[in-house]
């Protein structure tokens, strides 16, 4: 009957602890590697690295990994700059082929992409137009280098919801391929 008791006893300890203990999220790093915070817009964002891609999303600071960016002519009209940050996010701004510096805002397009793994319905938003200043396109070098913005809403046919806009943007030395 004592052992009984105390099982009981450490059960609802045990359980108290679990129900009133806990917070659903916590801002603790050692906790949480992940904190849930608001976005910290109060400075700038510095340029992107050299082949890379940045930019706030909705706020949010993001990068590209350098060995997963890059701006590529898929047809004789149309040129591709995009990246995959570590976490599977794609950034990526759609334009006619160029062949100099210059603003392009009437003619880029931009899309975000959040991979989901094996989920053939990633979530994408896009945006039929997107402000784009190119300051750098060296052919010599195969470097492009620039800075965009744009709001995206949620692509057809994807599960995606809300809104995405993207600021601050700037892409540094992207090898064109």
């Amino acid at each position: 009957m004592i052992v009984r008791s105390r099982l009981a006893g450490s059960l609802l300890i045990a359980s108290s602890f679990l129900i009133f203990g806990c917070k659903e999220e916590s801002n603790n790093p050692k906790l949480n590697p992940y904190p849930v915070s608001e976005p910290d817009t109060s400075t700038p964002l510095m340029p992107a690295s050299p082949g890379t891609i940045k930019a706030r999303v909705n706020g949010f600071e993001k990068s590209t990994l350098a060995n997963s960016t890059d701006a590529q002519t898929t047809s004789i009209v149309r040129m591709e700059i995009s990246g995959v940050t570590d976490k599977g996010e794609m950034i990526s701004i759609v334009l006619p082929t160029i062949n100099k510096p210059g603003v392009y805002d009437s003619i880029a397009v931009g899309r975000y992409m959040v991979y989901s793994g094996d989920n053939p319905n990633d979530l994408v938003w896009t945006a039929s137009s997107a402000k784009l200043t190119v300051t750098k396109f060296d052919m010599v070098e195969r470097k492009i280098s620039g800075t965009f913005s744009f709001q995206a809403t949620p692509a057809p046919n994807s599960n995606s919801t809300g809104m995405k806009v993207l600021t601050e943007g700037t892409f540094t030395d992207v090898h064109i391929r």
